[in-house]
């Protein structure tokens, strides 16, 4: 995946890097299929983003030129980087030594792993309002707010317990349940309803490695 930042953010080194971009880029347009008129409209546009910078650059410069340049600055960045994620970034024909040439990341072809997740997860609350059903709201438990699993988690491990004293150790909990998002709902059974459930919860990744186990929570079943 590429990087947002190979293309320069100060004006002059955006419009070093833009002229070295075309220059590069017109002997190879035949080799990598690039429509002639999607490259003469960058090329404009790159053309006009250059004559900003010699306005804005000058020693007349007024006001107005400078934010005409910071505005071409900002279109022709975003233009630029939609070309080549259009017509380079999954290019067949682009080698890594075109790549250099063009001032392009080489993307890796390792894996980047994912570690075990470091956090815990948090049950905010508790759903009871339907009789023999509980569901579960969970959250990262570094979050403030928001319910979006952390980076690499596939999902929330339950480990869950139906008994009168709490558990002491993570191997008490015999019933194990999976969640892909918040909640999770468990179900039980008629002779189950006023009985006391114990649970403990952890994110697990997408490689099945688990985190850090949650606290000890406990809810009676409707």
């Amino acid at each position: 995946m590429y990087s947002r930042n190979y293309i320069p953010t100060t004006y002059a080194g955006l419009l070093s890097w833009l002229r070295n971009f075309l220059d590069q880029l017109v002997p190879k347009l035949e080799r990598l299929g690039i429509p002639t008129t999607e490259f003469e409209s960058l090329r404009l546009l790159i053309s006009n983003y250059n004559l900003a910078c010699e306005k804005a650059n000058s020693t007349a410069a007024t006001k107005t030129d400078r934010v005409r340049r910071a505005e071409l600055a900002e279109l022709v960045t975003k233009a630029a980087r939609n070309f080549v994620n259009v017509f380079l970034r999954y290019n067949k024909e682009l080698t890594n030594d075109d790549r250099t040439d063009l001032g392009l990341p080489i993307p890796s072809t390792k894996p980047t792993p994912i570690p075990p997740p470091a956090n815990s997860p948090s049950i905010t609350s508790f759903d009871k309002s339907e009789n023999m059903r509980i569901r579960g709201h969970y959250k990262d438990s570094k979050s403030q707010k928001s319910r979006a699993k952390p980076y690499g988690v596939h999902g929330l491990s339950i480990r869950w317990v139906i008994q009168q004293e709490p558990p002491v150790d993570i191997s008490q909990f015999t019933n194990v349940s999976f969640s892909t998002k918040t909640p999770f709902t468990l179900r039980f059974a008629v002779h189950e309803r006023g009985k006391t459930l114990w649970l403990r919860i952890c994110w697990e990744n997408t490689k099945g490695e688990g985190g850090p186990w949650s606290d000890l929570y406990s809810v009676v079943i409707p």
